[in-house]
């Protein structure tokens, strides 16, 4: 009898990380220079990276990303060992539901 292959799905968020390190104090009242990177992020994938690399199996990232950045966040999990199954916005436009979202405002009473 063969062992079943054990697989892991996690549903999550797929987001670009902005990190700023400054090398020097924050000045007040004025910007400060600062190193600026962007890195793949998001609590999703960055469990599904974390288990990928523990070795406890196939992992999946579903999860949903924008057009600018699909391929390099794609590239970034599959160089992780992640299989990802996004349900990005390639090729098509986003609804407007997913570009801001605007709290509701009840009605006059």
């Amino acid at each position: 009898m063969s062992r079943a292959r054990r697989a892991l799905l996690v549903v999550g968020d797929v987001v670009t990380d902005v990190v700023a390190r400054h090398r020097t104090p924050l000045a007040p009242a004025t910007d400060t220079a600062a190193e600026i990177r962007t890195l793949p992020g998001g609590a999703g994938a960055n469990a599904a990276c974390w288990a990928a690399r523990s070795g406890g199996g196939e992992v999946r990232l579903l999860g949903r990303v924008g057009t600018d950045a699909a391929d390099w966040h794609e590239r970034a999990l599959r160089a992780a060992g992640v299989r990802p199954c996004s349900s990005g916005t390639r090729g098509r436009r986003r609804p407007p539901s997913s570009r801001s979202w605007t709290p509701r405002r009840s009605a006059p009473s």
